[in-house]
């Protein structure tokens, strides 16, 4: 009896267990039939709505896409998302991205059917190759009218879903290009391990409101070892790493450095001119309250604050090499030239040291002048001629140690509302021996200072198309120099010019014997085939001979060429 009433209790448990895995079979078949069903939906719904939300301009490709309801998770192979050639690239930026996989998950079923709010949990990527195809719009347009409805995320979706919410969006090791424009093969800059990472995305009705695409706790982009390929080819820019960040607002870029691509003896030859070789590393520099959206897809530098902290530049220029008969531009011709939009409230310059090397024509060592801890700020730097007023101007204020003994002070006021060369300058140096001098004397007056002591120098000019006219204050003590000797001079010609110079002509002090501190006239002439640097350094050598020389005995020298150059 026992026996008999176990079995049946036995039979019903088996029965039981049965219909439950039949049922979870049932579920499981379901849910994979219910899968396949909603992979082909979702697929075709996904190409539409990147086609029509792009107008057009876009289209999505997949080999496979699979939904794992049990597992809240769909993954994607081959997802190809690039334009259709539709897009106008001259206006704007398009983008390409690929990735081998694509993994959503943690997505909430219930949210979505419940409210039409969808969450996921993260996304994704295997082997992803991002590349941007800049914009060639070289400066911002007019603004929208207030009728004119901004793009909008929300929108777009807002039929299907009230809003999206992405826990976390992580693109590791990623291929990262940048390219000038649709037709371009070599890439602007290029970056092999690159990352994106997003934390807490969200679209909804309160970013529509705030007229945003998105709101993000996190959004940055990082990208590792970077090389920027300068367009002549002549430099190129690399990085350890460029670190950019949506919601911060800032670029920093680790290990910045700028090298020619060819070493000093070649360089001259390959840029086919007479030309300066610059050498920038820097261990960081960084935008502050910058547009990284358009730094990224227009090449625009817009920003509050440009910081660069410590480093080196090294500038040579050799000048055996021809110089062409080309008329430079002035600064505020070059800035309104550059090809992309510019505007950088205020840039700081902190602990840089600067060398300069230049080889004399006929000499093949160079002489060398250096600024150390160079400290400065520049403000309004901007080229977009359409906001130019009579006040817009570029501001620079240099603070440095020249040649490792004086401090070197200079002011400079670029007003921009002209193309020629103009620039308000003013300046100090303190105490130094004369004989540091001798690089910038020896080239240009065959004079090299044995003896004497600088005390104080201040000078203040106007360097105004091909003229600089200004006045220079150079104090010093105990001079004595000699000339160097031409090729093939006899020595009693040299012993005689050196008699001459130092007894007759070179001013041995200032104040001298009378006890004036004389103040002389600062006039240079612009050569129309270099920079303003060079404009720069040559008026300031004509305040300096006119202060070792004495003015009037300077224009008696010119006349009888006793102390130029033959």
């Amino acid at each position: 009896m026992g026996y008999h009433s176990f079995m049946p209790k036995k039979k019903r448990l088996r029965t039981l267990i049965y219909v439950v895995l039949g049922i979870i079979l049932l579920v499981l078949l379901g849910a994979s039939l219910l899968g396949l069903y909603l992979d082909k939906r979702i697929v075709t719904l996904l190409k539409e709505k990147v086609s029509t939300g792009s107008n057009g301009e876009y289209a999505l490709s997949v080999d496979d896409l699979s939904i794992h309801l049990l597992a809240h998770s769909v993954t994607v192979k081959n997802l190809i998302i690039a334009p259709t050639g539709k897009s106008n690239p001259t206006e704007k930026a398009t983008y390409v991205f690929k990735a081998a996989v694509l993994r959503i998950s943690g997505f909430s079923v219930m949210s979505y059917m419940k409210r039409k709010d969808l969450e996921l949990g993260s996304i994704e990527c295997e082997k992803p190759q991002i590349s941007i195809f800049q914009g060639k719009n070289r400066f911002p347009k007019a603004k929208k009218t207030p009728d004119a409805a901004p793009f909008s995320l929300f929108k777009l979706m807002s039929p299907q879903l009230n809003s999206l919410d992405i826990d976390r969006i992580d693109i590791q090791n990623s291929q990262f290009n940048i390219y000038r424009d649709g037709t371009d093969t070599l890439s602007l800059m290029s970056a092999k391990e690159s990352s994106i990472s997003i934390h807490k995305f969200s679209v909804n009705k309160e970013t529509d409101e705030a007229e945003r695409l998105f709101f993000a706790e996190k959004f940055e982009i990082v990208m590792n070892k970077f090389a920027y390929h300068v367009k002549d080819g002549l430099y190129t820019l690399f990085g350890k790493s460029l670190y950019a960040s949506y919601t911060d607002s800032v670029v920093k870029i680790d290990s910045f450095q700028l090298i020619p691509n060819y070493p000093k003896s070649e360089f001259g030859k390959m840029a086919d001119r007479q030309v300066t070789r610059v050498e920038i590393v820097a261990p960081e520099i960084s935008f502050k309250k910058i547009d990284v959206k358009s730094f990224l897809e227009q090449n625009w530098l817009v920003a509050g604050r440009l910081d660069v902290t410590g480093g080196n530049v090294v500038a040579y220029r050799d000048n055996n090499v021809p110089l062409k008969p080309i008329v430079r531009p002035s600064l505020q011709s070059m800035l309104r030239d550059v090809p992309f939009f510019i505007s950088i409230d205020t840039v700081t310059l902190k602990d840089v040291d600067i060398v300069s090397e230049s080889v004399a024509e006929g000499s093949a060592a160079a002489g060398i002048m250096t600024l150390d801890r160079l400290r400065g700020t520049v403000t309004g730097l901007q080229n977009d001629s359409t906001l130019f007023t009579d006040k817009s101007s570029i501001r620079a204020t240099l603070d440095a140690v020249f040649m490792k003994q004086g401090n070197f002070h200079a002011e400079y006021n670029f007003p921009l509302s002209t193309r020629s060369e103009l620039c308000y300058c003013s300046g100090s140096l303190s105490p130094i021996d004369i004989q540091i001098l001798n690089p910038l004397l020896s080239k240009a007056k065959n004079l090299n200072v044995k003896t004497g002591r600088v005390d104080s120098l201040r000078f203040s000019f106007t360097a105004k198309g091909d003229l600089s006219v200004g006045k220079m204050t150079l104090a010093y003590h105990d001079l004595t120099a000699e000339l160097i000797p031409e090729k093939d001079e006899k020595n009693i010609k040299t012993v005689f010019k050196n008699f001459v110079a130092n007894q007759l002509v070179l001013r041995r002090s200032n104040p001298g014997k009378d006890g004036v501190l004389r103040v002389v006239e600062i006039r240079a002439e612009r050569n129309p085939y270099r920079y303003f640097p060079y404009f720069f350094m040559q008026s300031l050598l004509s305040g300096i001979t006119a202060s070792i020389e004495g003015e009037q005995k300077s224009r008696f020298l010119k006349r009888t060429r006793l102390l130029d150059k033959k």
